[in-house]
Order: structure tokens, then C-alpha cells, then sequence
């Protein structure tokens, strides 16, 4: 028999917080019978916190009169699970709550649906148990109510010995390998449970069965260039023949002033708005130039999910459907490819696996059998996995050296070899800013590049070009040169002195500035970024002694570290890297007349501590290693423009050799969008309650499809607390950010019940989904987007212009706003309703400009906000 556990608690804090619900259920592990059951209300003594009321439907009216967690309940809790097995999913919250409550199940065997989950469903974005339930078709009611999440936990339990089962035999070999490294007893118990009696491995058949699945990277035959006549004639020619396609006015001009760019060696930003089908504009030229030619053509995208869709959507249909051979291929930042040589270099160092690192690699061995593209964000990784990733995944390219007797099994290797012969190679923003900054570029000879959601080229390069490291870190860093030396079996004299003493200086140095930040903090934030600016190095003279200081300490370090023998050397050279990086953070960053050219910023979150440095100037990075060395770059993106002038992004990015095109949308706004803005909700800058009535009056009225945009997680929280209970009532689900549910889960369950659905997300998250076809009808506008007033990077280049806010906040503004609303209008027949909340659109100098984040034709109210609901109200009765 097993016993399954779930509770309901007042938050995540097992030593503040208290218990609100328990439940217990014994089952047959074979038949999956119920034998027992037990549940119970408790009242916690303390008031419910009203986002778990929210989540839970627990208030205190409920617990008024149930037992509080006293010795009757412990014992009664302890009888029922007795020294059986405990089944939750995801143990330690729960178990950690009992123990803390004085149930003492320590040595009660353990196991854990999020555990198997993680291994068996290792291609699901979300491990929520309701999730699970949903995906599985494991229909039950009523989430995060403790009785029913047990039952759902025994359910999904049944399904997962279901899949185990199914594995077939060199799968069960694998796992039980791996499984047979873990903690003898619970090996014992799950082996049994999921039919992994098998034969046991060898470390070199386990060995050799990765590697037949992985394979060497054999050399790839490149393909000869195609006799073509390539002018403007054939671009239309192959858009009047490609399937279920109609030929668009503005794609066919975009694609062939993309032609005409990239055969003449020209420089060209396009805005090019919705419906022009701006990807295949340039896709089609490029693959048609670089068969003819065997240029190979470099595609930037923002982000990895925009790259994957041009990947797996529009190449995939071009090469189905265009008569012309081409090759292409994505790659991704180093640290995306697993590293097989770490791999089975962690397996052989490390005799026992702990519950994270059996869960880690074993779901890691089935995804290898399985990717064909061999990148690790094809995987959800978990916090406690995020270290494990980090020491398998590539750190720095001498794995790529010959003494690697894993080179061609590489997946970076086979990656790049891949990209390097191919005709169109689909990278991100991040990846080619960061490896164009490299010494080891790989797109040092690159002739054509085509940049997509340019207007975020200069966040993208001021992240890319971030270097940092915090006291853990640090720490850390230390700790691992020393183990591994130790492992080694390498000594080097007084070495952990010297680290004691390197490790204390820098903590006195983060105290420093830790002070002076405190000064600046006056609100006393748990999180605090600090501009490093000249008012520090004024009234911290004494800093400099302590930054030659502690440079001096690196310097003899490194002379002790550079004399160790060339074999063991090689096994820390990486780890030597990252710690010369810190000497650099630290030079740069607290290096006064460093100030024209960085940013150096100093990070308070709650107990870490970051220091950090940043390019001040975007643009000069871009022109030393792009623009002066790429000979045809095109643009483009849907908001690039501001009042039908670049002169903001020509600014921003430098383009002084770039010819510029603006297309002109196909949309009627005048007919297919309205923008009301309400008159009498007053400030926005306060949460007054006119605006959550209002929200709360609208959603009651559309009922669905709506989506809330907000600038920060305090606002979309506050909404949330407002409208959800009252929403329920209506059978209106608030689908918020905020709450608890991963982004993949809130997506999927909008977009399967967006008929009773309302989203609460932040900016950042809309400009990660596509919501096709007729998902949403209506978007809130909470708040402008601009950039927060204490920003350290807003605050150093607000330095560099005579009027900021109207040169820099407001253009970023009004192009973050118009990508929201670009976004929405996708055909000629949607049509849709913005609500914007946001006052200060009318009660401002500067409201006229911000006019200009939204389409020139669209209908503006400006109304009481009654009178616009009674209007609404009418129209969609």
C-alpha cells in the first residue's frame, strides 16, 4: 500500500507559514484501489492571505471552526501513514511542512510525480499537476483543493507506471543504470514500481549505447551553386508559385528591395507592418542568392521562439515547395548544446546521484535518444537543474580540441559544422551580438546579413554585452578550482589562503558599496539596482587602494595557477577564464574613467549581491562589429518609424550608410479598431478602485478574449486580487502572470477555453506568444511603457542627450506601445476594441506625441467610461 499527501498552506515558507488543509489517501499500488481516505480543514490561527483564498477558495470563514494543527491531528496523521510510502507530487514542500509541524515521516520511503513526471513527460513545458492532468486527459475538479489534488496525484501516478512500462528495452536499460546510482533502498522500491528489472549496464555499454544513438558528425557534401537568372522577374515568379499563396502588393515590393540590397551590396531598413508577410520577403531572396551564389545568408531573429518558428514553420514550407535545392540550419548560444564528453565525465566522477541528479539525467538520457537538433531548450529545467545544465553544457570551445576523444559526437560540433555548410543559417539577436564580440566568432567572413525585430537591437546589445558575477558565485567558483585540484590529486601551496583572502577582500569591497547604495535606497527595497557614478567615487576615495589591492591578490594567484603542468591544467582552464572575467568586472566597472564607455551597476537582490557593467554606448558596438564589417544588412521589423520619421532608430542604432523604406499597411483601423480611453477613472498612478470597477464592468460585459497589459507584476497582482473573485462568479477565469502558472500553461489552457478566458501579462510576455486566429477580440492597456525613472542604464544615457525624455523615454515608449499593437490586427476582418487606462494620455504635455504609438486612422474616444459601457453593452447584446 502507498500513501498519497497533499496539503493546502497559507504560502511556500514551511518554517512562518501555516497548514490550511491536509489530505490522505491509502491505495493499492497494483489495483490503484481506494482503501482509505482522510481530510481536514485547519484553521492556522493567522489570517489567509487573500491571493490563497483567491487560489484555494479557503477563507477565513471556512477555518473558523475546523482543529488547528495540534497533537490530536499529528497523531491521527501519523497513524493513518504509518511506515507505508508517501506519494506527492513535488515532496519537499509538503513533507517539509509536516516535519515542521512535528509529523516525523523522515524515514518514510518517498515518491514523487513530479520526480517521474520530469523524466517520463520530458517534453512538457509545464509539470503543474493540473497541467499534467489536463494534457493526460485525467478529467477531475476542483484544483488546488487538497483532497482532490491527491486523488489527481494518484491518477497521474497510474499514467506514468503506464509509460514507464511502454519503454522499450534499451530505454529501461538506460534509466535503470542510472537509477541503480541512487539511494539503494528507494532504487529497490521504484525499480519494482516501474518495471525497470532489466539487465544491468556496464559503464561502457552505457557508454556505447549513447553514442550509437548520437553518432560522429561525417562530412557534409556541399552542394554546387544553380545556374539562375536572378533579377526581380524571378522573385515574383516564384511568390506566383508558391501554394496557397496570394501575391501581396508590399510583400513583393519588400522582396525585391531586398534583392536589389543584397546583389549590390547595399545597407536597408524596411518597416514593414502586419500582413506583409515580411519573413518569406526575405527569405526568398536570400535563398535565391545564395544558391546562385553560395553566399550563405545570416538571419537574426529577437528571440529563440521567433528563430524556431521560422526553423520548423516558413523553411520547412519553403523547401517543400520551392524547386530550388537549399540547405539551412539554426544555432544557438554555446551554453543551448550539451557537452557528451561532461556528460559521461560527471557520470564517471560521480558514484552516488542525489534525487535531482537521477531525475536530472535521466530525463537528459531520454531526450538524447530522442533530439534531432540536440539544443537544451528543447527541455523545461527546473531550479535545482539549472546548475547540472550549467556543468554540462559548454563552457568555452577547447572541448571542440582534438584531445576530446568525444569531438564528433559533440552536439555543438555537429551544430556548427551543420551551419557552416548551409545556404541560410537562423540565429538570434543575443547569439549574434555575442558571438560578433568574440575572438572565436564564427561569423567573422559573414557577407549578408538580414536582421528581424531590429527595433530591440538595442536592449538586445546592451544584455549581450553585460559582464557580471556575485559573492555566491564567486564563492562557488573557488570552491570548484579547489575540489577539482583536490580530485587531481594537485596541490598548490597555500592556494585556499590565498582564495580566503581574494574571497574577503571582494566581500569588504560589496559591503562598500553596499553602503553606499543603502544611501540611495530610501525606501528600503529588498531588490536595488545602483548606478556606479562619479557621487561614489567621490566619497569612496579610499576604493581604488582596495581595487589594487585586490588586482594584486588576482596577479599572484593566477602566477601560482599558471606554473601547474599542462595535464591538469587543461582540466581547470575554464574555470581560470571565468575568474580572470571577474578581474575585468572589477577594473571596468570601478574604474572612474570608464564612465564615457560603461555603465557599472551594482545589484541588490534581497541576499545576493551583483556587480555588473554594461556597454553606455549600443550603437558603437553595433558599428565596430556589423555595420563597418558586413557588406548588405537589411532591417526590419513593423515599428520602426515614429510619425513616419526614422530619425529616432537611425539615432539609436547608428544607420548613417542605410537607405530606409517604409511599407504602408493594407489595414482599415478606421473600421477595424477603436481605442477608447476613459475620462473619469482619475490617476493611474494610484490603484484606485474607479479602474477596478471598470476593468471588473468591462470583462462582465465581453465575458472572454481579452487580454490585460500591464508594465510591472505589483499591478497585474493588484488586479488580479480585485477582479478574481467576483469573476468567478461569472465563470470568468483570470489567467494571471503573476499567480503561480507557468507561461506554457497559461497559453495552452487560453487558447483551448479562450471563450470564458481573461489574460494578465506583463509587456515582456506579449512579445513572447502568437495568439492566432480569433483568440482575442479585446486588449487593456494599463500604463504606458516606459522605462522605470530609477533604471541605472536609463539614468546613464539620459546623460547623453539634452531633452531625455522627449529624445529617448518617449520614442521607446511609443514603439514598445505600437508593437503591442501590431501584434493584434493579423487579417482584414479582425476586428477589435483597445482600452487604454492610462490617463496621462490627455492629462499631459506630451499626449499629442504618444498619438503617434497608434495607427493614424484609428477611431479615438475619449468618453465617459458609463457612457462607453452602456454602449458596448448594447452593441454586443
Amino acid at each position: 500500500m502507498i500513501i498519497a499527501l497533499d496539503l493546502e498552506t497559507t504560502w511556500v515558507n514551511s518554517k512562518k507559514d501555516k497548514i490550511l488543509e491536509v489530505a490522505l489517501i491509502k491505495f493499492d499500488e497494483n489495483t490503484f484501489e481506494i482503501i482509505d481516505t482522510f481530510s481536514t480543514l485547519i484553521n492556522p490561527e493567522i489570517p489567509i492571505p487573500e491571493v490563497i483564498s483567491n487560489i484555494t477558495n479557503i477563507f477565513d470563514s471556512d477555518v473558523k471552526n475546523a482543529p488547528v494543527f495540534d497533537e490530536n491531528i499529528i497523531k491521527i496523521i501519523k497513524n493513518f501513514i504509518w511506515d507505508l510510502p508517501i506519494l506527492w507530487h513535488n515532496t519537499n514542500f509538503d513533507r517539509d511542512f509536516l516535519i515542521e509541524n512535528g509529523v516525523l515521516i523522515e524515514k518514510n520511503l518517498v515518491l514523487d510525480t513530479f520526480f517521474l513526471s520530469n523524466i517520463i513527460f520530458f517534453e512538457e513545458k509545464s509539470l503543474n499537476l493540473w497541467n499534467l492532468c489536463e494534457v493526460l486527459n485525467l478529467k477531475l475538479e476542483d484544483a488546488h483543493r487538497a483532497l482532490n489534488d491527491t486523488k489527481a496525484t494518484i491518477l497521474l501516478f497510474e499514467e506514468i507506471i503506464k509509460q514507464f512500462k511502454s519503454l522499450d528495452i534499451k530505454q529501461k536499460k538506460l534509466l535503470n543504470f542510472l537509477f541503480s546510482m541512487w539511494d539503494k533502498d528507494l532504487f529497490s522500491l521504484y525499480k519494482k514500481l516501474l518495471s525497470l528489472d532489466v539487465e544491468n549496464l556496464s559503464k561502457e555499454e552505457f557508454t556505447k549505447t549513447i553514442l550509437n544513438k548520437v553518432k560522429k558528425q561525417n562530412k557534409i557534401e556541399i552542394k554546387d551553386k544553380i545556374k539562375l537568372d536572378l533579377n526581380q522577374d524571378t522573385i515574383k515568379e516564384v511568390l506566383q508559385k508558391l501554394p496557397n499563396s496570394e501575391i501581396r502588393e508590399n510583400q513583393l515590393f519588400m522582396a525585391k528591395a531586398i534583392l536589389d540590397s543584397i546583389l549590390n551590396d547595399k545597407k536597408l531598413l524596411i518597416e514593414a507592418p502586419t500582413w506583409v508577410w515580411k519573413t518569406f520577403a526575405y527569405l526568398i531572396p536570400s535563398i535565391l542568392k545564395s544558391v546562385k551564389t553560395w553566399e550563405q545568408v545570416i538571419i537574426s531573429t529577437n528571440t529563440k521562439n521567433l528563430q524556431d518558428q521560422i526553423f520548423y514553420k516558413d523553411l520547412e514550407f519553403l523547401q517543400k515547395n520551392l524547386w530550388y535545392d537549399f540547405t539551412y540550419s539554426k544555432l544557438k548560444w554555446k551554453k543551448n548544446y550539451l557537452s557528451i564528453s561532461k556528460y559521461f565525465e560527471y557520470l564517471e566522477e560521480n558514484q552516488f546521484l542525489s534525487n535531482e541528479e537521477v531525475s536530472f539525467f535521466s530525463k537528459i538520457t531520454l531526450w538524447i535518444l530522442k533530439t534531432t537538433y540536440w539544443e537544451l531548450d528543447e527541455l523545461t529545467l527546473y531550479p535545482n537543474e539549472y546548475f547540472l545544465s550549467r556543468e554540462l553544457s559548454w563552457d568555452d570551445l577547447g572541448v571542440l580540441s582534438d584531445e576530446n576523444e568525444f569531438k564528433n559526437y559533440e552536439f555543438l560540433f555537429k551544430a556548427r559544422i551543420k551551419a557552416q555548410n548551409s545556404n541560410i543559417v537562423i540565429v538570434n539577436h543575443s547569439l549574434l551580438i555575442q558571438d560578433s564580440i568574440s575572438s572565436q566568432s564564427l561569423f567573422k567572413e559573414v557577407k549578408n546579413l538580414i536582421i528581424d525585430e531590429a527595433h530591440n537591437l538595442e536592449d538586445t546589445t546592451t544584455d549581450a554585452s553585460i559582464e557580471s558575477f556575485s559573492l555566491s558565485f564567486l564563492k562557488d567558483l573557488l570552491n570548484k578550482i579547489l575540489n577539482s585540484l583536490k580530485k587531481l590529486k594537485y596541490k598548490v601551496d597555500n592556494l585556499d589562503i590565498d582564495f580566503d583572502n581574494l574571497y574577503n577582500q571582494i566581500t569588504f569591497l560589496f559591503d562598500i558599496l553596499t553602503e553606499f547604495a543603502n544611501k540611495k535606497n530610501t525606501y528600503w527595497n529588498e531588490v536595488f539596482d545602483l548606478l556606479i557614478d562619479k557621487t561614489f567615487f567621490i566619497e569612496n576615495k579610499e576604493i581604488n587602494n582596495l581595487k589594487e589591492k585586490i588586482e594584486i591578490n588576482f596577479i599572484e594567484i593566477f602566477n601560482k595557477l599558471s606554473i601547474i603542468p599542462d595535464n591538469i591544467y587543461s582540466k581547470i582552464k575554464q574555470d581560470i577564464k571565468t575568474l580572470e572575467n571577474i578581474l575585468s568586472v572589477i577594473g571596468i566597472s570601478l574604474n572612474q574613467w570608464n564612465l564615457d564607455r560603461y555603465i557599472p551597476i551594482f545589484q541588490i537582490k534581497k541576499e545576493e549581491k551583483i556587480l555588473l557593467y554594461t556597454v553606455l554606448i549600443p550603437w558603437n558596438t553595433l558599428k565596430n562589429i556589423l555595420w563597418d564589417k558586413v557588406d548588405n544588412i537589411i532591417l526590419t521589423s513593423a515599428t520602426l518609424s515614429i510619425n513616419d520619421s526614422f530619425d529616432y532608430i537611425k539615432h539609436t542604432l547608428k544607420l548613417d550608410d542605410f537607405n530606409f523604406l517604409k511599407l504602408e499597411t493594407d489595414f482599415d483601423y478606421e473600421k477595424q479598431a477603436l481605442l477608447f480611453i476613459p475620462n473619469d477613472l482619475w490617476s493611474i498612478k494610484y490603484q484606485n478602485t474607479k479602474i477596478f470597477d471598470f476593468c471588473l464592468d468591462f470583462l462582465k460585459i465581453v465575458m472572454w478574449k481579452t487580454l490585460m497589459l500591464f508594465t510591472s507584476y505589483s499591478s497585474i497582482k493588484d488586479t488580479y486580487l480585485h477582479l478574481n473573485l467576483e469573476l468567478k462568479k461569472s465563470w470568468i477565469s483570470l489567467l494571471a502572470q503573476w499567480v503561480w502558472w507557468s507561461k506554457y500553461k497559461i497559453l495552452n489552457h487560453f487558447l483551448a477555453s479562450s471563450n470564458n478566458s481573461v489574460l494578465l501579462w506583463t509587456d515582456s510576455f506579449w512579445e513572447w506568444i502568437d495568439i492566432p486566429g480569433d483568440n482575442l477580440k479585446y486588449l487593456i492597456i494599463y500604463k504606458f511603457p516606459f522605462l522605470v525613472p530609477n533604471d541605472p542604464i536609463l539614468q546613464a544615457r539620459w546623460k547623453l542627450y539634452n531633452n531625455a525624455f522627449l529624445e529617448y523615454s518617449i520614442p521607446k515608449a511609443i514603439i514598445k506601445t505600437k508593437q503591442w499593437f501590431w501584434r493584434l490586427i493579423r487579417t482584414k476582418k479582425d476586428n477589435w476594441i483597445v482600452v487604454l487606462l492610462d490617463d496621462r494620455f490627455y492629462s499631459t504635455s506630451w499626449w499629442d506625441i504618444m498619438k503617434n504609438s497608434f495607427p493614424w486612422d484609428i477611431k479615438i474616444k475619449n468618453w465617459n467610461s458609463k457612457d462607453f459601457l452602456e454602449i458596448l453593452k448594447n452593441k454586443l447584446n
